[in-house]
């Protein structure tokens, strides 16, 4: 009688598997593995991981463009574009109206040391020439002396401003010895006016600093400039020019606050 002879497998433990991928995973394997590929082989896998980690930087910088865009932009973009202080909204002074600067702001009085002038060269009836106005007014800024040697028709040092019809400015002080001064012109059309905010914005970049500005985007243009010795804040509305200036900025956004125009 023939004996059937078992043969008893010896059973394999259950991480087995995990024992042969950590194997197979072995970077000497691996190396040892892909080198026995082929050229056109390895040159295929290796164009292939190229190909997905390319487009995985692509997709990567293409997400973080469109957060860039939706994080800078928005309706607060267009408010960014408005000028600040509520400008917009304040009346604009009607073309040919004689603007009475305010006799008292807050704690700012108007002095005695104003200007009020229709830029009308004078002819001199003994000499029969025509010279220039000469108001007793000293600008504090290079926007304000612009302003006031057009009005004066001191044409050499008007800065390019052309077709102003008046000029009013104003010397203010605070109650605790504070200045400020005011210079609002009237043009004879919008137009000129926002030529000539232009040509004040060059002036005063060459001759201080300026800051934030919007010209030509919107219904007020403006821009803030400034000396080593005071701040200036100019808007044109409509065909008026208005300037502001004051040694100290929290007075002169005080006084933009409480002004009528």
């Amino acid at each position: 009688m023939a004996q059937l002879r078992s043969k008893q497998r010896q059973r394999q433990s259950d991480l087995q598997p995990v024992y042969d991928l950590l194997d197979a995973l072995n970077p000497a394997k691996l190396q040892s593995s892909f080198l026995s590929l082929s050229h056109r082989t390895r040159w295929m896998i290796v164009s292939g991981v190229a190909v997905v980690i390319l487009l995985w930087i692509v997709i990567s910088l293409m997400q973080l463009g469109v957060q860039t865009i939706r994080a800078n932009s928005g309706p607060f973009l267009l408010d960014a574009l408005r000028a600040p202080y509520n400008m917009e909204e304040r009346l604009i002074t009607a073309p040919g109206t004689v603007i009475n600067l305010p006799v008292q702001m807050g704690e700012y009085a108007l002095q005695t040391d104003t200007i009020q002038m229709t830029p009308v060269p004078v002819v001199d009836p003994v000499a029969y020439e025509i010279v220039p106005t000469t108001p007793n007014f000293a600008a504090v800024s290079p926007v304000a002396q612009c302003i006031v040697n057009a009005g004066a028709n001191l044409t050499n040092e008007a800065c390019g401003l052309t077709n102003m019809q008046y000029v009013a400015g104003g010397n203010y002080l605070h109650t605790n010895a504070q200045t400020a001064q005011i210079v609002a012109s009237m043009f004879a059309s919008q137009p000129d006016a926002q030529e000539a905010v232009r040509n004040l914005f060059e002036t005063a970049r060459h001759q201080g600093m300026t800051g934030n500005y919007a010209i030509g985007l919107g219904a007020v243009d403006y821009f803030f400039s400034s000396t080593a010795a005071t701040y200036t804040f100019t808007w044109g509305h409509g065909n008026w020019i208005y300037t502001v200036s004051s040694p100290s900025f929290v007075e002169l956004e005080t006084i933009l606050n409480n002004l009528p125009f």
